[in-house]
Protein backbone atom coordinates (compact mmCIF):
# COMPACT_ATOMS: atom_id res chain seq x y z
CA UNK A 1 0.00 0.00 0.00
CA UNK A 2 1.36 3.12 -1.05
CA UNK A 3 0.39 6.71 0.09
CA UNK A 4 1.76 10.02 1.53
CA UNK A 5 4.77 10.05 3.06
CA UNK A 6 4.51 10.15 6.80
CA UNK A 7 6.31 13.31 8.27
CA UNK A 8 9.50 12.75 10.61
CA UNK A 9 8.92 13.35 13.81
CA UNK A 10 11.67 15.42 15.67
CA UNK A 11 14.98 14.34 16.28
CA UNK A 12 14.91 14.58 19.69
CA UNK A 13 16.78 16.62 22.41
CA UNK A 14 19.61 16.54 20.05
CA UNK A 15 17.65 18.72 17.22
CA UNK A 16 17.02 21.03 20.05
CA UNK A 17 20.16 22.59 21.17
CA UNK A 18 19.48 23.65 25.31
CA UNK A 19 20.29 27.74 25.04
CA UNK A 20 21.58 27.79 28.72
CA UNK A 21 24.54 26.00 27.20
CA UNK A 22 25.18 28.70 25.06
CA UNK A 23 24.50 26.72 21.41
CA UNK A 24 21.60 27.94 19.65
CA UNK A 25 22.33 32.08 18.64
CA UNK A 26 18.88 33.21 18.67
CA UNK A 27 18.68 33.08 22.08
CA UNK A 28 19.94 36.86 22.56
CA UNK A 29 17.90 38.13 19.52
CA UNK A 30 15.18 40.53 21.32
CA UNK A 31 11.86 40.01 18.72
CA UNK A 32 11.91 36.32 17.93
CA UNK A 33 9.54 33.53 19.12
CA UNK A 34 9.23 29.84 18.49
CA UNK A 35 6.53 27.53 19.64
CA UNK A 36 8.19 23.76 19.00
CA UNK A 37 4.83 22.32 18.56
CA UNK A 38 3.65 19.51 19.94
CA UNK A 39 4.33 15.98 18.00
CA UNK A 40 1.97 12.78 19.08
CA UNK A 41 4.61 10.16 19.06
CA UNK A 42 2.31 7.31 18.53
CA UNK A 43 0.03 8.80 15.51
CA UNK A 44 3.02 10.32 14.33
CA UNK A 45 0.97 13.68 14.01
CA UNK A 46 1.18 17.22 14.73
CA UNK A 47 -1.05 18.19 17.20
CA UNK A 48 0.61 21.74 17.04
CA UNK A 49 2.15 22.73 13.91
CA UNK A 50 5.79 24.47 15.05
CA UNK A 51 5.46 27.65 14.43
CA UNK A 52 7.90 31.13 14.53
CA UNK A 53 8.11 35.03 14.15
CA UNK A 54 10.45 37.62 13.80
CA UNK A 55 10.03 41.10 14.43
CA UNK A 56 12.32 43.87 14.72
CA UNK A 57 11.95 47.63 15.65
CA UNK A 58 12.60 48.81 12.61
CA UNK A 59 9.69 47.05 10.93
CA UNK A 60 11.14 43.65 9.32
CA UNK A 61 9.24 40.60 9.94
CA UNK A 62 9.36 36.95 9.11
CA UNK A 63 7.23 34.09 10.12
CA UNK A 64 7.67 30.25 9.80
CA UNK A 65 5.02 27.22 9.70
CA UNK A 66 5.75 23.59 10.14
CA UNK A 67 8.71 21.92 11.38
CA UNK A 68 11.41 22.68 8.59
CA UNK A 69 10.70 26.02 8.41
CA UNK A 70 11.19 26.93 11.52
CA UNK A 71 14.52 25.54 12.04
CA UNK A 72 15.20 27.46 8.68
CA UNK A 73 14.40 30.48 10.02
CA UNK A 74 15.80 29.93 13.71
CA UNK A 75 19.23 28.73 11.70
CA UNK A 76 18.93 31.74 9.53
CA UNK A 77 17.50 34.69 11.14
CA UNK A 78 20.06 36.56 12.67
CA UNK A 79 22.50 36.70 9.19
CA UNK A 80 19.04 37.41 7.23
CA UNK A 81 18.06 40.33 9.60
CA UNK A 82 21.21 41.40 9.57
CA UNK A 83 21.30 41.69 5.63
CA UNK A 84 17.50 42.71 4.86
CA UNK A 85 17.02 44.79 7.94
CA UNK A 86 16.66 49.02 6.50
CA UNK A 87 18.03 49.86 10.13
CA UNK A 88 16.27 52.72 12.25
CA UNK A 89 14.40 55.49 9.98
CA UNK A 90 15.96 59.21 10.17
CA UNK A 91 13.24 60.31 12.82
CA UNK A 92 14.56 58.03 15.25
CA UNK A 93 18.54 59.17 14.74
CA UNK A 94 16.96 62.63 15.58
CA UNK A 95 17.57 63.96 19.50
CA UNK A 96 14.71 66.77 19.89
Amino acid sequence: MTGPSVPSPPAGRAAHPDPRAGQWPPRLLPGLWVDLGDWHSKRHVWLRTPAARFTCRHGCAYDAYGAADVAHLTEHVDTDHARDCPGPRSEEHTHG
